[in-house]
Parts: structure tokens; C-alpha cells; sequence
């Protein structure tokens, strides 16, 4: 499964995330912070890294965890997934046409 994400807008940090062409979600950042949103049609979800630049990515809704996830190195584009006590790894591709794709594998 590959992911588009578009920025809403030049040097936005807020994407529109599309499959086959179809808008699903819109994600929000605070890049300093490490923190966000990501808005479904249904569910709002929140995620933030658990220590300042360090520690493992949690993804909420309604209070509640449902995903963790590790980034392996900070020199690579990768996180490893864990959710539902099942394991996955998203790699971010970045095409020379500026637009960042998420593949799950």
C-alpha cells in the first residue's frame, strides 16, 4: 500500500494524505514539538513523541493508545510499527517531484 501526502500548502506543515487519488485524512504538525493531528472522515487521532527528540511515537484516540512507533536511526527515513500486536514498517520516499510517499510494508 503506498500513501500520498501533499502539503496544503509552499512550506506548509500540514498534509492532505490521498490513496488512489482519493483524499482519506489530513494531517497537522508541530515539528518542534514532535507533536500532531491526523483527521479522518470518522476519528481525530493525536500523535507525539513521548521525550524531547527521543523516546517512541504515540498515536491516541479518545485518550487511548492504539499504535507506537520507533524510528531505528535519525539518518534513516523508517518506522517500525506496532499496532493491534501486529508489527510493520514504514519507509517515507520523497520522488523528485517533492511529494512524500509512505509505503507500509
Amino acid at each position: 500500500m503506498t500513501l500520498v501526502a501533499k502539503p496544503k500548502a509552499w512550506w506548509s506543515w500540514t498534509f492532505k494524505v490521498f490513496d488512489n487519488g482519493n483524499q482519506i485524512a489530513e494531517t497537522s504538525f508541530a515539528c518542534m514539538r514532535e507533536a500532531g493531528t491526523l483527521e479522518l472522515t470518522d476519528s481525530t487521532y493525536r500523535f507525539y513523541r513521548q521525550g524531547a527528540f527521543r523516546g517512541l511515537f504515540i498515536m491516541e484516540r479518545n485518550g487511548a493508545v492504539i499504535a507506537h512507533a520507533e524510528k531505528p536511526s535519525a539518518l534513516v527515513r523508517s518506522f517500525n510499527v506496532q499496532h493491534g500486536g501486529k508489527n510493520a514498517l514504514v519507509v517515507v520516499l520523497v520522488p523528485q517531484n517533492g511529494k512524500a510517499q509512505f509505503v507500509y510494508r
